[in-house]
């Protein structure tokens, strides 16, 4: 068996095996240990017994297969840490997000909270739990600078009355010196 065929024995085993993993995994780019093992006894079995694949290749395959794995495991990571920074920084702030039941409608609203509880995190408006995905636009919450205005009004209010209270104050104090001074206070 010529070598230029041994590969293409390789290359269509390889193209059948992707096709079947394709046809039973819903995410096209997840690469298994079954199906990596598959390959290298596929290619095992179609060697060329004069010219047999070394071990040091073997391991080398597999060593690369494994910092794969490992670099998947990583960014499936990094992808799960970064939906959960994303949630919670939308706490607090108003979103607009798809309406779930009506993909032509939207709800808007102050997220509440940030959830954890299912696979995917969710956002609750006004009681209600929304995937993430569902966010079409984020803006500072006008209930927090409703809060902020209402809270600079009430301080306001208090330097007013502290104001008002101080005058008084020197009137009064004024007033009682005055009747302190006065003829008509015999002490």
């Amino acid at each position: 068996m010529a070598s230029s065929e041994l590969v293409s024995i390789q290359n269509a085993t390889a193209k059948a095996e992707m096709a079947k993993a394709d046809a039973t995994k819903k995410n096209n780019s997840e690469v298994t240990s079954d199906m990596f093992l598959k390959l290298m006894l596929e290619q095992l079995q179609y060697q060329d017994p004069l010219d047999p694949v070394s071990n040091t290749e073997f391991l080398s395959q597999q060593a690369m297969f494994t910092q794969l794995e490992k670099i998947m495991d990583i960014d499936s990571e990094i992808a799960s840490n970064n939906a959960i920074q994303q949630t919670l920084s939308l706490v607090g702030k108003e979103v607009t997000i798809t309406d779930p039941d009506n993909k032509d409608k939207t709800i808007s609203g102050v997220v509440e909270s940030a959830n954890f509880t299912t696979d995917e995190p969710t956002i609750t408006i006004a009681g209600k739990d929304y995937p993430l995905e569902l966010v079409q636009n984020v803006a500072p919450s006008n209930g927090n600078s409703t809060q902020v205005e209402q809270n600079t009004k009430s301080i306001q209010s208090i330097e007013k009355t502290l104001g008002d209270l101080n005058i008084n104050f020197s009137g009064l104090s004024e007033a009682v010196k005055g009747f302190l001074s006065s003829e008509n206070y015999s002490g």
